[in-house]
């Protein structure tokens, strides 16, 4: 898998670093099949579970390909972020939350992106130090005149959050989550390149056959190899 093997993919996954990861599938346009998900749609799948049970961090996904229809209630940026502060909130769950304004508590229901990201905010600010790892896969389901504001605003304040986590001063930064945004686009236009900031990251992936064959040992022992290269640089082994 060449995703596993490019050194960008590497730093996004195991730096100390907050970060933001686009990857475009340059295979898309030959192996396409309007019936069945991109061959990155599968890895994300597969990056999910393996963040999960490694323990690497907390892992929030979301599936831009299953709501894509109009009139899906989690359709769009507002349904995106409603659906990934949904898993995020399982992990107040017990705890004293009484750090989300009412005024926001009352209105978490909405289909509202500007509302659903000031929650997002405020749990990222409230979540004990560790490493949230925010799978967004297939954003280009949502590149047409529906979303043609809310989805490049979202991306933006994704951007800004990042920057900003990395900005914090050396001494502050320890008391702060890290937060590793993983984007994937099976079909990227020059329209929704202009989204991000950086360049897209391009991999020649394998079919969804092939994806969907590898197994999750495989997977894990290869995340397991590149943190464990990641930790001899680090220490000097």
């Amino acid at each position: 898998m060449h995703l596993l093997q490019h050194p960008r993919f590497e730093h996004w996954l195991v730096s100390e670093d907050s970060n933001l990861l686009v990857v475009d599938d340059m295979e898309r346009e030959r192996t396409w099949n309007p019936d069945q998900p991109s061959a990155v749609t599968y890895l994300a799948a597969k990056i999910v579970r393996t963040v999960a049970a490694l323990g690497m961090g907390l892992p929030l996904v979301f599936f831009c390909g299953l709501h894509n229809t109009e009139g899906d209630p989690l359709e769009g940026g507002a349904g995106m972020m409603k659906s990934i502060n949904s898993q995020f909130l399982e992990q107040f769950r017990g705890y004293d939350a009484s750090f989300v304004e009412p005024e926001l508590l009352d209105r978490i229901h909405e289909s509202d992106s500007r509302i659903q990201w000031r929650l997002f905010q405020t749990l990222m600010e409230n979540i004990r130090p560790m490493v949230v790892f925010c799978i967004i896969d297939s954003l280009s389901e949502f590149d047409d005149g529906r979303h043609e504001f809310d989805i490049p605003g979202l991306v933006g304040a994704f951007q800004q959050m990042v920057e900003s986590l990395n900005g914090a001063a050396s001494g502050s930064r320890s008391g702060r989550p890290i937060l590793k945004v993983l984007v994937t686009m099976p079909e990227l236009s020059a329209s929704s390149a202009m989204w991000f900031a950086d360049e897209p990251l391009s991999v020649p992936e394998a079919t969804p056959d092939m994806i969907e064959g590898i197994g999750d040992d495989y997977l894990t022992g290869s995340v397991q190899d590149i943190h464990g290269a990641h930790e001899a640089i680090r220490y000097g082994g």
